[in-house]
């Protein structure tokens, strides 16, 4: 602002502004590794295949959230869209789901009741293992 009500330069602007996202952007990326654990699916992945590997389950799912399609990269393994009524029938099966629906949907809600002990979370996920 200072450019273009003193000087009345709109170029000086511009790049004073460019400049200042650009350090912004750069300063943010450090921080990007302390939050990974939160907002990625890695970590995650990688504890569900350890359950997995240990309570001998083959198959993964997830339920309700827009980036479960991209498990499959991480788990190695294809991973299937449940809808409600399937979550009533689920065995040897590990589930992706947000927390905040454990509590807001009721068919997810009484297909996780008597599992609270084995809900694993991370960030805003929490994975269910259905033996």
């Amino acid at each position: 602002l200072y450019y273009i009500l003193k000087k009345k330069s709109i170029e000086s602007a511009i790049n004073s502004i460019a400049i200042s996202m650009l350090l912004l952007v750069f300063s943010f990326s450090f921080s990007i590794p302390k939050i990974n654990h939160i907002i990625g699916l890695k970590e995650g992945c990688r504890r569900a295949m350890e359950v997995a590997a240990e309570q001998k389950i083959d198959n993964y799912a997830y339920y309700q959230f827009k980036t479960g399609d991209n498990l499959d990269v991480y788990l190695g393994k294809e991973v299937r869209l449940l809808k409600g009524e399937e979550l009533e029938s689920l065995n040897n099966t590990m589930l992706f789901v947000k927390k905040k629906y454990i509590a807001r949907d009721t068919l997810l809600g009484n297909a996780v009741a008597g599992k609270e002990n084995h809900i694993m979370e991370y960030g805003e996920y929490a994975i269910i293992p259905f033996k």
